[in-house]
Parts: C-alpha cells; sequence; structure tokens
C-alpha cells in the first residue's frame, strides 16, 4: 500500500471507505492507524473526527506487521486504547484541508494567469487577488515544496492526466496533500444541497436556498469573491459573496435565514451566515461549480469548530454595488 504524509510526517490514503493514517520512524516499530469514511451513496464522508478503524505496529525485533482492530464486534475482543491515535487523526484533518485549498488555489490561478504563484501573496492578496481569503502556518510551510513538485510535474498535465493527477503523483513525501483533486462546488437543486468535494470525497455538505426553475443547472466557477457585499455584513447578499462566472447569479449569504431549504430567491443561491463563512474560506477563486438535481445526498456535514484562515487582507470592493438576482 502506497501511503501519502502531510508536513508533520503522517500518511494517509483512502481506499474502499478506509483512510489510512501512518507516521513512520527512522526504524522499527512502526505504527499506523485507519480511520473510517462512512459512505453516502457514491461518496465518502469526510469528517472532524473519523474514528480509527485498526491499527497496525511493527515489531522492532523481527519486523512482524502486526493488525489491531479498534472495533470490538469486528475483532471480538476488548481493544487498546486508540486515544492517542484518534488524537493525531484530529490534527492531520484540518491541515489536509489547508492542503486542499491552498493546491487548488495554485492549480486555478496557474489556469488563469498561464504561470504559477511566485509566493503566498500572489493568492492571498486583497480584493480582487484574494484567490484564497487568508493563510495559515500549513500553507506557509507547504508552499515552496507544492511550488516546486507541480513546476516540475506540470508537463505532465498537457498529457493523458490532469492537474488533479499530476498532484497526487509528484508530491514529495512529507508535503503531499491527501486530497488529489481541487476542491470543486457541487448544488443540487431538488436536495436544497451545497457540497465540497474532492474527487469522491465529500468534505463539507450545507443546506442551501435557491431559487427554483430561476436557478441555472449547468457548470461554472467562481470569479469574483467579495466579504460585507454592497458594504453590508446584514444586507440581502450577507456577509460573503462568491460570484458564478461573470453573471448575476452568486452564492452569497442573506437576511432572511427561514429561506434556506426552500425555492425563494430569484436564482441565487442563499446560504446561513456561518456556513457562507466557511465556505468562503475553504474554496478559491476559479473554484468549478456543478449546479444540477438529484447528484447529491440530503446530508448536512459540518464541524463543531469551523475552518478558518487566518492573516486575512481586505476583501472588500466599496466600489461596487452588486446586483445579483438574490
Amino acid at each position: 500500500m502506497a501511503f501519502k504524509r502531510d508536513p508533520a510526517g503522517t500518511q494517509a490514503e483512502a481506499v474502499g471507505g478506509l483512510l489510512a493514517l501512518q507516521r513512520q520512524t527512522a526504524v522499527p516499530p512502526l505504527h499506523a492507524a485507519a480511520l473510517g469514511m462512512e459512505r453516502a451513496g457514491d461518496w465518502l464522508v469526510w469528517s472532524e473526527d473519523l474514528p480509527v478503524v485498526y491499527g497496525l505496529e511493527q515489531s522492532p525485533a523481527d519486523g512482524r506487521t502486526t493488525l489491531q482492530a479498534y472495533d470490538p464486534g469486528a475483532c471480538e475482543c476488548t481493544p487498546p486504547d486508540p486515544s492517542a491515535l484518534q488524537q493525531r487523526a484530529r490534527q492531520w484533518i484540518p491541515q489536509q484541508e489547508s492542503l486542499g485549498v491552498l493546491a487548488s488555489a495554485m492549480i486555478h490561478y496557474k489556469q488563469a494567469k498561464g504561470a504559477w504563484p511566485e509566493g503566498l501573496q500572489d493568492l492571498a492578496g486583497p480584493y480582487p487577488g484574494n484567490w484564497i481569503a487568508g493563510t495559515d502556518p500549513t500553507m506557509e510551510q507547504a508552499f515552496d515544496p507544492l511550488l516546486a513538485q507541480l513546476k516540475n510535474k506540470g508537463s505532465a498535465a498537457s498529457g493523458n492526466k490532469g492537474a488533479g493527477a499530476v498532484l497526487a503523483e509528484g508530491m514529495a513525501p512529507g508535503q503531499r496533500p491527501f486530497f488529489a483533486e481541487p476542491y470543486e462546488i457541487i448544488v443540487d437543486t431538488k436536495a436544497h444541497v451545497l457540497a465540497v468535494v474532492s474527487g469522491n470525497v465529500l468534505i463539507r455538505s450545507y443546506p442551501v436556498g435557491l431559487g427554483g426553475e430561476r436557478t441555472p443547472e449547468g457548470t461554472f466557477a467562481i470569479s469574483e469573491k467579495v466579504i460585507n457585499p454592497n458594504g453590508k455584513d446584514n444586507g440581502e447578499f450577507g456577509s460573503r459573496g462568491m460570484q458564478l462566472s461573470d453573471t448575476n447569479y452568486a452564492i452569497h449569504g442573506t437576511n432572511e435565514p427561514d429561506s434556506i431549504g426552500k425555492d425563494e430567491s430569484l436564482g441565487c443561491i442563499r446560504m446561513g451566515k456561518k456556513d457562507v463563512e466557511e465556505l468562503f474560506d475553504l474554496v478559491p477563486k476559479g473554484t468549478k461549480v456543478r449546479i444540477g438535481e438529484g447528484i447529491l445526498p440530503k446530508l448536512k456535514n459540518v464541524p463543531a469548530e469551523r475552518f478558518a484562515l487566518g492573516d486575512r487582507q481586505d476583501q472588500t470592493n466599496p466600489h461596487r454595488t452588486y446586483h445579483w438576482l438574490d
């Protein structure tokens, strides 16, 4: 089994709904854990508290590897305490979310500009250069290795492999993100759900308000991200707005929270305040947005502690009045 590692030395791979988490020292013993991911239809559901399903230990004497189940029903035993492994997993999970944001932003920047960003400042500039909403220590540590590997493997993207495959195969051990494909937004007009996904992994899922037949189906991209559209955090567009492909449609907050889950908008996608603010930090400018019917499970998947970036720049745009179809 080939593992992927994060900057702290933790490794991971998702196979058949399991996420393998491993820390390997220079010499045995080798310790590893597999984290379970629930399925919802064709999707693997990411969460902030993925359970430890089994662990691996390697004997320093003879190198023998032992598999330990942590599910009492599966092993018909009293398993060891998984709390140490679970704590490592809880640290690894938000790091991987940050790496996914960074990798996605770098790929979209290259597609738009024709060149890779030279530093985080190229991605985290003030509006309209706010490809990402801010930065964090994980991004600061990973930027240079990510950039070097993407540059080295970039030519492969012009062949049969897409940028996601290049990212998965080209990253050096210790800096390789788990999410191999750029983040994407999917909106299900029947379920009134907006999800952030990478491949078949469902990272977040939020309830949304829509406009029925007024909400267009098809594929778009986030062309603009703005904080406090029209200078307000409690106006008709709420505290965050993400425009879709230079149209009059957007994903934004609302001052009518009771409309979430209903078809009361003029075509835009309405979100609750906490949800739209987390989404704003999770998805870079350039993120693909696919709107359709019957393409997502009807579930809510949000962590207790929301994803939020720090070191934020000015992302307001006081010089424009937005006329999105609220």
